[in-house]
């Protein structure tokens, strides 16, 4: 159970309490767009023992000057009929500095689509590994998420 779960089925306790103690129907129809809510999310959210993720990297060198492009591709896989939405988020390598792109992506993927995290850096003389990708499959509402650390090596020599 996440955060976002617990707090609000303790905002749907405490409007249920403040219904029973004040008795007053009018306050536990404020749980109804809460309840609709966390329901929306929970019969939404991913079924992670359908779901399958695959993560890969490609790394290009495009100039001499140790500017470096980074692609790193993520494939969702999805045996159910339902689409996911996914986060994913690459690290920079240490002492290097972010030229152009977003490590972070957020799409909505239908069953075989897949979503790129593009990047441009550039840093000082030596050799970078990357070892994994982060990827946070959710419902549309965000109310339940599965994060997960797929392996996605890649090394490059500046």
């Amino acid at each position: 159970m996440t955060d976002k779960v617990r707090v609000l089925s303790a905002v749907i306790l405490g409007l249920l309490v403040a219904a029973m103690i004040t008795r007053n129907g009018d306050v536990a129809w404020l749980t109804l767009p809460v309840l609709t809510y966390l329901g929306i999310g929970l019969w939404q959210s991913p079924d992670m023992k359908v779901l399958r993720l695959n993560a890969s990297r490609t790394i290009k060198q495009i100039s001499q000057n140790g500017q470096i492009r980074v692609d790193a591709a993520v494939t969702v896989e999805n045996a159910s009929t339902e689409s996911t939405a996914v986060c994913i988020k690459d690290t920079l390598p240490e002492y290097a500095s972010q030229i152009d792109g977003s490590l972070m992506e957020w799409a909505f993927l239908r069953p075989g689509d897949s979503v790129d995290v593009k990047y441009s850096f550039t840093a000082a003389r030596g050799d970078f590994v990357w070892e994994n990708i982060q990827v946070t499959a959710s419902d549309p509402l965000g109310v339940l998420s599965v994060k997960r650390v797929l392996p996605a090596r890649g090394d490059i020599q500046v």
